[in-house]
């Protein structure tokens, strides 16, 4: 038998002799009143020896010799005493695994576990995070004192002149930032740039900006993030960060780029030096941020750098949102536009070389001296002074900041770049790319056909806010700033998702449970 509330093999055990004892007792009593016949007592198996068991037990040892040597009148009152003793030794079993259990607390449940691990994990990251803070700030500091001129590349002398000069860049950023808005509400309305069933709400509501679908009238309301201290201090060193990087870029351009030989004059401008070499900017750029994107959501690297943009899953302030970023990100995005400018600089005249030789050898020289001015002997630059002109720089800035700005806010802005192929310019289905005489085309091969007509046609270069929205939504996706191309080539492209109805939610659920 076993106690409840008892887990010592103790107890049982005892409880067995005990009962052994007891019987024993009575049958010899019964053959001292005269041998009369009593039902057969089913007597327990024999229990193997306890030790100390009779210094457990001495109340009843004492009762069975005496029973032995006395009469049947003075029996039942020992037997009596003999099962008093037994419930006092059984108590007295009972209560000690009490104390012994209450020595050693119960595990905790496996919530406090996994709440328990969780802290930890948390600490560590904290720790990391303070220690790549300080190397990073370190390593700044350190940077600055050797190189002092990286926040002075004008050479000013005193302190007002680049506090000043801090000031206007502010309020620059902030009239930018208003100057968005305030076109896409006058300029962006039915039509212009929302989608999704869109234009008949907008016409309701009288001509409004297009509003994205999780934040239009009657969608479910959304979860917006408040700055905190940290925010506020990242936006701090990111605008001492943007205003270092508007004092180079300007350099830059005032110097004539690497060489000196980036043109300003207006009778420079050509189609290629400025449409063109747009297209190679904004490519260049998302061809390096978005695989440094993929990478800041490594498992290891996002709870440290790009942990802090994704507070806000919903973007919705514009410039405050884009800017919220850890000065790592910052610097990062800093050295990606760096990049567009330098490689716009560096291959605009090779590749519209590429494209002269090209032309001349298939159409003639006639069409190539409308291009860029060079002949079938021309071994020239095909665009004078050598490269990109400065108001394409100029221009790819503005465009950059705005888009940036877009990208963070409620409307639901897209458009094409038909300067680098568009759907729009040459259509979804491009007749080009099938052979004459009605031959099977590249059109008809699955992979290269389908990747070929994107970069032909121009539909992988397509803008949209809500590409970037969704990145926010869910993480693991839409690495890419303005154009997608890296995701469909990635496979980490995915298509807007607006908020689901009652009637698409209960139906998501239905599907759910015939899954299961």
């Amino acid at each position: 038998m076993r106690w409840p509330g008892d887990d010592s093999p103790l107890a049982p055990s005892s409880s067995l002799a005990d009962e052994d004892n007891e019987d024993a007792t009575r049958r010899a009593t019964e053959q001292q009143d005269g041998g009369t016949e009593h039902p057969p007592t089913i007597i327990p198996p024999a229990v193997p020896p306890i030790p100390n068991r009779d210094r457990a037990c001495p109340m009843i040892m004492c009762a069975t010799s005496t029973t032995t040597g006395t009469s049947s009148s003075s029996s039942t009152p020992q037997t009596t005493t003999t099962r008093t003793s037994t419930k006092t030794t059984t108590t007295r079993k009972e209560e000690a695994p009490s104390s012994s259990s209450s020595s050693s607390p119960p595990p905790p449940p496996p919530q406090q576990q996994q709440q328990r691990q969780s802290s930890r994990r948390a600490r560590r990251q904290r720790l990391r995070s303070v220690l790549l803070d300080s190397a990073t700030a370190i390593f700044v500091l350190l940077f600055l004192i050797r190189y002092p001129s990286y926040l002075d590349p004008w050479d000013m002398s005193d302190v007002v002149s680049w506090t000043a000069g801090y000031a206007l860049v502010r309020l620059g950023v902030l009239f930018y930032d208003h100057l968005v808005v305030y076109a896409i509400e006058r300029f962006v309305t039915i039509g212009g740039g929302g989608g999704g069933g869109g234009a008949d709400e907008d016409a309701e509501d009288g001509g409004s900006p297009p509003l994205l679908p999780t934040r239009r009238p009657g969608a479910p309301p959304v979860r917006y993030v408040g700055l905190d201290a940290r925010s506020v201090a990242y936006l701090g060193v990111n605008s001492i960060n943007e205003y270092v990087f508007v004092m180079r870029l300007a350099r830059y351009l005032w110097l004539g780029g690497r060489d000196g030989s980036l043109p300003w004059r207006m009778i420079d401008l050509t189609p290629w030096n400025t449409m063109f070499a747009l297209g190679i900017m904004f490519v260049s750029m998302d061809a390096m941020y978005a695989p440094l994107h993929h990478l800041m959501h490594h498992p290891a690297l996002y709870p440290l750098v790009h942990k802090h943009h994704h507070r806000q899953h919903y973007p919705a302030r514009g410039y405050l949102d884009a800017g919220n970023e850890h000065p790592i990100e910052h610097m990062i995005g800093v050295m990606c536009t760096w990049f567009a400018v330098c490689a716009s600089e560096a291959l605009l005249p090779t590749c519209v070389a590429w494209i002269g030789r090209i032309a001349t050898t298939t159409i003639g020289s006639s069409v190539i001296g409308g291009i860029g001015g060079g002949g079938e002997d021309d071994d020239g630059p095909m665009i004078e002074g050598g490269g990109v002109h400065a108001l394409t720089v100029l221009l790819f800035f503005q465009f950059h900041a705005a888009l940036a700005c877009m990208n963070h806010g409620p409307y639901d802005v897209r458009f094409s770049l038909p300067f680098v192929g568009s759907a729009r310019l040459l259509g979804s289905g491009n007749d080009a790319m099938t052979p004459r005489g009605g031959a099977d085309g590249v059109d008809d091969v699955d992979s290269p056909g389908r990747w070929f007509r994107r970069m032909i046609t121009g539909q992988w270069f397509q803008y949209a806010v809500g590409h970037h929205e969704m990145h926010h939504r869910k993480f693991n996706y839409n690495y890419g700033q303005y154009c997608m191309f890296y995701d469909s080539w990635m496979g980490t492209f995915i298509e807007y998702e607006g908020p689901l109805s009652a009637a698409q939610l209960e139906a998501k659920k239905r599907n759910s449970i015939k899954d299961e």
